[in-house]
């Protein structure tokens, strides 16, 4: 484990990141919409306000952010691609990623997304994060049930 630092995201870490992508992320975008990891972060880094990336002396190891479901929307789709890396520092990431999370929610007052039920850690994350999940699933343009999270701003 080496010095966990978050900074504001650059172009530059999509790569090491898709490349050592977690396997579970992996399947979650395949399984969400069929997208590989580069393009997913990509696409998810522009369409983002708020990205930032999780370092570890240095390397990027994940990358997350915000994205408004609309112009003037009081409500964000949040997200969160990255490493094996991440479990690695579990410590680290459970300390400074709900001071991120807080910065999201002063911005939108909700946060929602879905994730593979499958992706276990990410579950297990989001519940100990504070994040509430709905009781119905929501069907992927895959074809695949997922889970609906969200938070709201206290």
């Amino acid at each position: 484990m080496g010095k966990i630092t978050i900074r504001m995201s650059q172009e530059s870490d999509i790569l090491p990141i898709a490349r050592f992508m977690r396997e579970q992320d992996q399947m979650e975008l395949k399984r969400s919409h069929g997208t590989k990891p580069y393009v997913s972060l990509k696409r998810s880094k522009r369409m983002s306000v708020l990205c930032w990336t999780m370092c570890e002396d240095d390397f990027p190891i994940a990358m997350f952010g915000a994205s408004p479901m609309g112009l003037l929307s009081n409500q964000a789709f949040i997200w969160f691609l990255g490493t094996d890396r991440v479990k690695a520092n579990a410590k680290s990431f459970m300390k400074l990623t709900p001071i991120y999370i807080n910065r999201m929610l002063q911005s939108w007052p909700y946060l929602t997304n879905t994730v593979d039920p499958e992706n276990t850690f990410a579950v297990r994350y989001l519940k100990r994060v504070g994040f509430s999940f709905k009781e119905k699933t929501v069907k992927t343009p895959k074809g695949y049930d997922f889970l609906e999270f969200y938070k709201e701003r206290k």
